[in-house]
């Protein structure tokens, strides 16, 4: 079963989410240290803190394997017309970004928003030019510095 999230700065826009940090690959540096954008993460504080907004962003960490995700995703986002992935966490894995890719193209009606630090790996660059060549997604390549 899906879970997805209001974005309540967004004005209740639906998002998929997962747990931050541990699902960000790209929010530690080669020295293994978190990156100036990671270090004061608004996704590990206040509301972020409490069981019932953790729990759906640690289900969502394996239900994205199940084979009827994408279709899920597709019939949750039936009367959306915008939908922000990831409020906390990134996409972590492959399997992941190629199953976003899916529920964009399966939903043209829906104008989506991703933001990633996932273009930091070269292995998802054919995914992401996928993603970004779609008319209804805007990929947002998040900065590691909070200096521009």
């Amino acid at each position: 079963m899906i879970k997805l999230s209001k974005t309540s700065k967004l004005d209740g826009i639906l998002s998929w989410s997962l747990q931050a940090l541990e699902t960000c690959p790209a929010s530690v540096d080669a020295s293994g240290e978190l990156v100036d954008a990671c270090k004061g993460c608004y996704a590990t504080t206040g509301n972020y803190n409490f069981p019932n907004v953790k729990a759906p962003r640690l289900h969502n960490r394996e239900d994205f394997k199940r084979d009827s995700w994408v279709s899920d995703m597709v019939k949750g986002l039936d009367s959306s017309r915008y939908f922000r992935w990831f409020d906390s966490g990134d996409m972590f894995s492959l399997e992941l970004a190629d199953k976003i890719l899916d529920v964009m193209i399966a939903t043209p009606w829906v104008k989506h928003w991703l933001p990633t630090r996932m273009h930091k790996f070269a292995k998802f660059a054919p995914v992401l030019a996928k993603m970004q060549a779609l008319p209804n997604v805007v990929v947002r390549f998040s900065s590691d510095s909070v200096q521009g």
